[in-house]
């Protein structure tokens, strides 16, 4: 099931996560599928998409997690932990893997 935005955008949903869907899936078009961040929703990136003016089908899936305090998230997060770690300033996380990552990496 689908509900248009716009000539190009729309929102379906895919195995279970509701898609905001902007550009066309022509045959010279490339598939081009972007996950937002924490606190963030799908709606958020397809501005992106559109500014970018490419030949090609952007897919943006939503978080099936609530975020906090608005938005989505793609993982379980230790909310007391991260205010810690934001409070310790910055920091190198390259190496860090989320505890949930495995649940989320599965549902894609």
């Amino acid at each position: 099931m689908s509900a248009p935005l716009s000539k190009q955008e729309q929102i379906v949903e895919i195995d279970g996560l509701r898609t905001t869907v902007v550009g066309s899936a022509a045959p010279q078009s490339a598939l081009i599928v972007l996950l937002h961040g924490f606190g963030m929703t799908a709606a958020d990136l397809a501005p992106f998409a559109h500014s970018l003016g490419l030949p090609a089908l952007f897919l943006f899936p939503e978080a099936p997690l609530p975020g906090y305090p608005a938005g989505r998230s793609w993982f379980e997060l230790d909310m007391e932990a991260r205010r810690t770690a934001q409070l310790a300033g910055p920091r190198d996380l390259a190496t860090r893997v989320p505890a949930n990552l495995g649940v989320a990496s599965e549902r894609l």
